[in-house]
């Protein structure tokens, strides 16, 4: 294979989702997540930047979705390997969060 012929290899992502329960309630935000640009409910979270560590993402990622000071992550609830187009060979990883602090007040546009 020539060097013209080479693809160049996509950046793997890393992504983290926050499990934040109050009594038998799972917080859900809402957000444009519809192959048509419809508003759909999920469990907050986004990306690891670089240089981030899994939990520091989890926390900045819940305080700008929510509002919400979260502890660290007390379990780990799932793996999931995504590929999709927009996050093609993507690792998600999903924490259960049991201490946090604060008001829901999403500081993020795009949530609902």
């Amino acid at each position: 294979m020539t060097v013209e012929n080479a693809k160049a290899p996509k950046p793997r992502v890393q992504l983290v989702i926050g499990i934040v329960r109050h009594g038998n309630e799972i917080l859900l935000v809402r957000e444009d997540l519809g192959a048509n640009g419809e508003m759909l409910w999920s469990l907050p979270g986004g990306g690891v930047e670089d240089g981030e560590l899994m939990h520091e993402a989890l926390r900045r990622e819940l305080q700008e979705e929510t509002g919400l000071l979260a502890g660290n992550p007390v379990r780990t609830a799932f793996l999931m390997h995504i590929d999709s187009e927009p996050y093609p060979s993507a690792l998600a990883a999903a924490f259960e969060i049991d201490d946090w602090s604060g008001d829901i007040a999403p500081q993020d546009g795009d949530i609902k």
